[in-house]
């Protein structure tokens, strides 16, 4: 060969990443080093590269710059958490969770509730989810797929892990939210480096992902083993000393008071995930009641201003989502972190009812309206939407103390009125935007977000005459409505639709929906599409609907299901 001409002999992975190859067998020394598949040598070649026809299409494919970009993220993440982080880290990780030592410290009492130990729903039993039928489209869509390492392919187990939680599942659980550039990922690395509650939680994530793909079917405690249970502990224990140092340090400067009560807050956020992917239920609402407790401890702490009226407290976190600057990695962290409880909090009070939790000082309605929040973001779907559903929530508390409120029933339905006349509107606006693409498959994010927000708008509708009207008298428009849109949805967007995709299943009422209610999750499946936590909302739609018809009685619905079931289900 002349000298200068480069080789091409090397595995297509190097030959893809422009990189050295050494050709050594089975596996290179470069895809070993960075866990990547050695293409061409310990595998075959995969069909995304065998059935293009130039190289310069395999070099431009969305598979090729998924490879390049998760062999650079793998270097940097082994450069920011050095060698050493192997299996025995893990193992030394798996410690009993905390004893509750300082009961008098206020908040660490209430979060105490955190150290309960693992178990499944109480009192139901049913058949294998769908979900589990198709393990292999549990999460990952077809690119990333290929890409993730064997199953203990490398020593470095956390860094592994980790990678997977970067590479796989954030893209899925967040996809609306831009990791674009280098800098967007290293904030995301820091993130979860820099918290090491935080990072535990993202750990045990990754390992319940990964072991539930070797599981048989079931309904609770999908990817739940020995690995996963030592990593929680770990998280709960570090979360425990990091409140422990957060409470007992007296008159902290206000960024750093907000600043730790966002770490802690995070890192609650990140335990209850795992509750949410791997449980019908669970614990979720322990974390979720945790997570209104910081917040309110950030609120009530914070201190009053001279100037201020001494009966109310500043906003903390209002003030600082506005004022922070905006290229600052914490700013970005804080917002981040709300979005993520807002997220959970919309659809907790909107599914089971804002009465069931403890209240929280924390109003992030008005961020919401004027766009300091960008929920849209995390949701997928329009902010004003969004804030239509909070309006929803709280007439509905409103409702509940009519006898105590300065409000009169009149009152109460002409503020129905006027919130359903503005989904009304909005959704006609949506319907505008829709037909300007419907004869071309929606590819550009403001178009998956019109037909999310679409979904999310007939739900809100659905919510409204649930709560605060007759359910004697559920307009069936919009349920058959948003049937048809779940219909004519691509199934990869299904994921993002389970609130709305549940509640008008509960409340739809012949046969013939229920089927194409079905058909709906049994078509996602069939096409190898993640069906998110839609197989939970079949479940809850089928124990409505046979609730309904054991009593006949039409007031039935998504709550009175879970609460049959003793299943109180987070529509994420």
């Amino acid at each position: 060969m002349p000298e200068g001409s480069r080789s091409r002999t090397g595995c297509i992975t190097c030959r893809i990443r422009k990189k050295k190859c050494d050709e050594q067998r089975p596996s290179c020394l470069a895809c070993r080093s960075r866990q990547l598949t050695c293409y061409g040598y310990a595998e075959p070649p995969p069909p995304w590269y065998t059935n293009k026809p130039s190289w310069r299409e395999v070099q431009s494919s969305a598979e090729a710059k998924a490879l390049k970009a998760l062999a650079e993220t793998r270097y940097r993440i082994r450069r920011k958490v050095g060698l050493e982080a192997d299996d025995s880290n893990v193992r030394a990780s798996s410690t009993p969770t905390f004893s509750d030592t300082s009961q008098n410290l206020s908040l660490q009492s209430h979060l105490s509730e955190l150290n309960l130990p693992w178990s499944p729903s109480r009192g139901f039993t049913t058949g294998p989810n769908t979900w589990q039928l198709a393990p292999d489209t549990l999460w990952w869509d077809s690119i990333l797929q290929s890409l993730v390492p064997e199953p203990h392919s490398s020593p470095r187990e956390e860094t592994r892990l980790l990678m997977l939680y970067i590479d796989v599942i954030h893209p899925i659980t967040h996809t609306f939210y831009p990791i674009s550039s280098n800098r967007d990922r290293s904030w995301l690395l820091n993130r979860v480096i820099g918290n090491e509650a935080l990072y535990r939680s993202a750990l045990s994530v990754s390992a319940c992902f990964e072991h539930s793909l070797t599981q048989p079917p079931r309904n609770d405690e999908i990817g739940i083993c020995e690995r996963v249970r030592s990593l929680q502990s770990a998280a709960v224990r570090e979360l425990h000393a990091a409140i422990t140092r957060y409470i007992t340090v007296r008159e902290l400067p206000i960024h750093e008071l907000i600043w730790g009560g966002i770490r802690l807050l995070d890192a609650i956020l990140g335990l209850l995930n795992l509750e949410c992917f791997s449980m019908l239920a669970g614990a979720w609402q322990l974390h979720y009641k945790a997570a209104r407790m910081i917040l309110n401890h950030i609120q009530l702490q914070s201190p009053v201003t001279e100037t201020e009226n001494p009966t109310s407290k500043i906003l903390p976190i209002e003030s600082a989502l506005r004022e922070w600057d905006p290229e600052d990695e914490r700013r970005r962290s804080l917002e981040f972190c709300i979005l993520n409880y807002v997220w959970v909090d919309v659809i907790a009070t909107a599914t089971l009812g804002s009465h069931t939790y403890p209240a929280c000082a924390f109003d992030y309605l008005p961020l919401i309206e004027d766009k300091t929040l960008r929920i849209q973001e995390v949701i997928g779907c329009h902010a004003w939407i969004i804030a239509a559903i909070v309006k929803i929530v709280r007439l509905e508390e409103l409702k509940r103390q009519l006898p105590e409120q300065l409000v009169t029933e009149h009152e109460l339905s002409d503020r129905a009125n006027e919130i359903f006349d503005q989904i009304t509107s909005g959704l006609s606006t949506l319907e505008d935007e829709k037909q300007a693409f419907i004869h071309r498959e929606a590819t550009r994010v403001e178009e998956r977000m019109c037909l999310i927000s679409i979904l999310f708008a007939h739900a809100a509708q659905i919510l409204l005459q649930v709560i605060l009207l007759d359910p004697d008298i559920i307009d069936q428009v919009h349920v058959n409505a948003c049937l048809r849109n779940l219909e004519e949805l691509p199934t990869r967007l299904r994921i993002r639709v389970t609130f709305p995709y549940t509640l008008a299943g509960c409340m739809s009422t012949s046969d013939s929906q229920h089927k194409r209610f079905r058909r709906i999750l049994e078509q996602t499946m069939q096409e190898h599409q993640p069906p998110g936590m839609a197989w939970k909302g079949l479940i809850v739609m089928e124990e409505c609907w046979r609730l309904r018809q054991i009593h006949n009685d039409p007031k039935i619905g998504w709550r009175e299901a879970m609460e049959h079931m003793q299943a109180m289900v987070l529509l994420l």
